[in-house]
């Protein structure tokens, strides 16, 4: 179903990735479609005949995770879809090939959002002056009642100091001899949860060790993706750079976007990109230009705890008193919100909270059309603050009474 819209085309599942690349799912897409009529269907009849109170709900929105979840992997199966096992599994849960941390790099489908949410870096960091180097950390924070967005801005000698750049060395409590196993071979269940319950004591007992593993992590993988130019000797005696010149780094902007869950602060996601000083060109238009941002997804030890959070939202939804639509499109803006940052699968988490924004809506009897020229979950995640997202989130969607 198309629903056209002034320049928007709205439709009954979100075409975003789709409209960009058309042969990104080879031709099942239609197939993946009608399937998931059936576990929309299927979801919300389970809406339907549950016991209408907070704890029977809380309950059921664990059930349908788990549910969609198969559901999901299943299609991937289905279709062939290269890392299918992926699809619906739990990323904190123990498993044979699991990450330590999950990471989501801007580009190729994702290109438009990495310039979104550099224009906010920008926007944010007009004030600080980058164009010469600094001795103190530069730090721009906003808020609102629910949630901040901080900005640092991390000069190469603090990266020096941190020593995020450099490999690190384990506790002896770190069963390093399975590392290098799950990096190979993978590991079985028993072996994947020592190795999970080694890097929890890191992150209790060691928290800078477990920062400096996380930001490593997001380096490297930048580096990975777009390596910096190296300089090379010539023959002649000369040296020339060779690699991509909008591939250069000289200081890095490291920003953590908070959520509050049962009344603290958490930290949700955090999004990790470069700058270049050449002293001619403004740093920040640079980045506009030339800079990717890798995101670094919630992490994984806090994801229960999110998980129960969106319970009870999921509950708030159900138990609408039908008064006011725009309270509804309230609470689900902050139900897709809080999804997205804890986003708990591997992959298909964008999936499985379109699912559930479908069922409590048609419990609603409303049915609800996507804007293509928009991917809720990435809007989600690279709005700085709960109350611009639940602002914008009505563009993002459109709903028809039954």
């Amino acid at each position: 179903m198309n629903i056209p819209s002034g320049s928007c085309q709205y439709t009954n599942s979100s075409q975003y990735i789709v409209s960009r690349n058309p042969f990104k799912y080879a031709g099942h897409q239609e197939d993946y479609e009608n399937k998931v009529s059936s576990i929309i269907s299927l979801g919300l009849k389970k809406v339907q005949n549950c016991p209408l109170d907070e704890d029977n709900l809380s309950k059921l929105f664990f059930e349908l995770l788990e549910d969609f979840g198969k559901k999901r992997q299943q299609l991937a199966l289905n279709h062939k879809t290269e890392r299918a096992k992926e699809f619906g599994r739990r990323r904190d849960l123990p498993c044979e090939d699991f990450s330590e941390f999950h990471c989501t790099l801007l580009h190729k489908d994702y290109s438009e959002y990495n310039l979104k949410i550099l224009s906010t870096f920008v926007e944010l960091m007009k004030d600080l002056n980058l164009w010469e180097k600094s001795d103190q950390i530069k730090i721009k924070e906003i808020k609102d009642a629910t949630s901040s967005f901080e900005i640092k801005v991390i000069e190469k000698q603090h990266l020096e100091k941190f020593n995020w750049h450099l490999p690190y060395e384990f506790p002896s409590y770190v069963p390093v001899d399975l590392l290098d196993k799950k990096r190979t071979v993978g590991l079985n269940e028993k072996e994947a949860i020592i190795v999970l319950l080694a890097i929890k004591k890191i992150k209790i007992s060691n928290p800078d060790l477990y920062t400096k593993m996380k930001m490593h992590t997001s380096f490297m993988y930048i580096q990975k993706h777009y390596p910096s130019p190296r300089m090379i000797f010539l023959e002649s005696g000369f040296q020339c750079r060779e690699g991509k010149e909008e591939n250069l780094k000289s200081f890095n902007v490291v920003a953590t976007s908070r959520i509050k869950v049962n009344g603290k602060a958490y930290a949700a996601s955090q999004y990790v990109t470069w700058l270049y000083r050449d002293f001619i060109t403004n740093p920040l238009e640079r980045m506009k230009e030339c800079s990717k941002v890798v995101i670094m997804h919630q992490d994984k030890f806090l994801i229960e705890e999110t998980l129960k959070e969106i319970s009870k939202i999921f509950a708030k939804i159900v138990l609408w008193d039908k008064k006011d639509s725009q309270e509804l499109k309230n609470t689900m803006a902050i139900f897709r919100r809080y999804f997205a940052h804890a986003m708990p699968k591997e992959r298909g988490s964008a999936a499985e909270a379109e699912w559930y924004e479908r069922v409590l809506y048609l419990f609603h009897n409303y049915v609800v059309a996507y804007n293509n020229k928009t991917m809720i979950d990435l809007e989600a995640l690279i709005t700085p603050l709960d109350s611009q997202f639940v602002a914008n989130y009505p563009t993002m969607i459109e709903l028809t009474p039954l």
